[in-house]
């Protein structure tokens, strides 16, 4: 009997199993590694976050004994400490809605002492706002209280991190989740920001003397605008109510007060570019007209996958109101607008008086770098951080570089508000 070939078969396996029993090994154990790196990340990174909150738990507490001098060091300190107290608590293994009411303290701290800096800048007293300030200390001791046992814990390795390669522990995760759901109320921060809280109570101004739009007549529109075919899909809450309609993949939406255009969205394939971006700017501004938006001025356009899109913002009365914009998609192909959003200019458009500036723009110039030269002036409405009207000269300048330089000052009290940068590039104006 010939047995040549069961012994090579059965070499054939051995060495088979030597293979697979070989690379399991290596990847158990290369798996046990990243395990462990992982464990060491986790761990590095509770220890940031943990002085990072301790050190803005100090300045908290400063700022009731702290001098008018000494308060803007404790706001960048504030500022800083929590921004990096909010990003590090984001970056450990737990659900966000086991951390959310937590991370919400740290970045409205952090947003809330970077306004009361930039006020202090400006000159305003604020006391009562920094008291406001003194009274999240009781929350910074409460958060921090609560994770220094939990870290003693996972330092003495009594569990560990959840990680996707070994199972962990569930302890870390719950005992945040409970230090999340019972953490102390702190003050309500309303200021001008954006993390007050008076941003997630904004209504539509856009909107506020408008009636309830019935569904049938905002179909109508829609069937205007997408063809016979538009069907109804749902209702869509969100910042502006709305009615939502269809045909294949175009979409369109209709605020369900006063029934106005708020968002379109087509997206066909752009074929071989034949317009240029005047010739976007101009179908931007006929479709614009054509939905009522007549007082609309084209601002900055850039150009991305043959589609050129265009900002467009109220320019009533002659003064140029940034908030008040929309952003238009004009496909470079045939000229049609596949992209329309007026998101931003419902939520901020109202009727304004004439722009009286009590700040000359002849003190505004004096306050730009000399060595730039000023190629348009104009006053505008820029919002702030909490989304409220800044009325501003705007100066346009040019320097030595390819780069414009756009000065913001404040009309009121010559303040500088802002200071933009302006490139031109390939793909349109890239604002900085």
């Amino acid at each position: 009997m010939n047995h040549g070939p069961l012994r090579h078969f059965a070499g054939f396996t051995l060495a088979l199993a030597v293979i697979f029993g070989g690379s399991t090994l290596f990847y158990a154990n290369r798996a046990s590694r990243y395990a462990s790196h992982l464990q060491s990340v986790y761990q590095s990174g509770l220890s940031q976050l943990m002085n990072s909150l301790s050190s803005m738990d100090t300045a908290l507490e400063k700022t009731q004994y702290a001098s008018a001098a000494m308060r803007q060091s404790l706001a960048a300190d504030i500022w800083r400490e929590g921004s990096a107290a909010s990003a590090l608590l984001s970056s450990l293994p737990v659900s966000v809605e086991a951390t959310e009411t937590l991370g919400a303290y740290l970045s409205q701290t952090a947003d809330y002492a970077h306004y009361l800096l930039r006020s202090e800048l400006y000159g305003n007293d604020g006391a009562e706002q920094w008291d406001t300030l003194s009274t999240l200390q009781r929350n910074s001791r409460e958060m921090l209280d609560a994770m220094a046992p939990l870290k003693e814990q996972l330092d003495a390795g009594i569990f560990l991190f959840p990680d996707p390669v070994a199972s962990g522990s569930e302890a870390f995760g719950q005992s945040l989740s409970e230090l999340n759901d019972g953490f102390s109320s702190y003050p309500a921060l309303e200021y001008d920001g954006a993390g007050s809280d008076h941003m997630d109570t904004r209504t539509a101004l856009g909107l506020g003397q408008e009636t309830p739009c019935p569904r049938e007549e905002c179909e109508k529109n829609a069937k205007k605008l997408l063809g016979d075919q538009a069907a109804f899909l749902g209702d869509c809450e969100g910042r502006v109510p709305s009615y939502l309609f269809s045909v294949g993949q175009r979409t369109a939406s209709f605020s369900r007060s006063g029934g106005k255009l708020l968002a379109f969205c087509d997206p066909r394939e752009i074929g071989e570019i034949r317009l240029n971006q005047e010739a976007a700017i101009r179908s931007a501004t006929d479709f614009v007209k054509s939905i009522g938006l007549t007082t609309l001025k084209a601002g900055d356009s850039t150009v991305n996958g043959g589609i050129c899109t265009v900002t467009m913002s109220d320019a009533a009365n002659g003064v140029t109101a940034y908030g008040d914009s929309v952003r238009v998609g004009v496909a470079l192909d045939n000229g049609d607008v596949v992209r329309f959003d007026a998101s931003d200019y419902l939520m901020n458009h109202q009727n304004r008086q004439s722009a009286e500036p009590s700040f000359s723009s002849e003190d505004a110039r004096a306050m730009l770098n000399p060595t730039l030269s000023v190629t348009s002036e104009a006053a505008v409405y820029r919002q702030s951080a909490g989304k409220n009207d800044i009325l501003c000269w705007e100066y346009v300048c040019t320097g030595g570089s390819d780069d414009s330089v756009v000065y913001y000052i404040n009309c009121e009290n010559g303040q500088i508000e802002a200071i933009d940068l302006l490139s031109q590039t390939e793909g349109g104006t890239l604002r900085r």
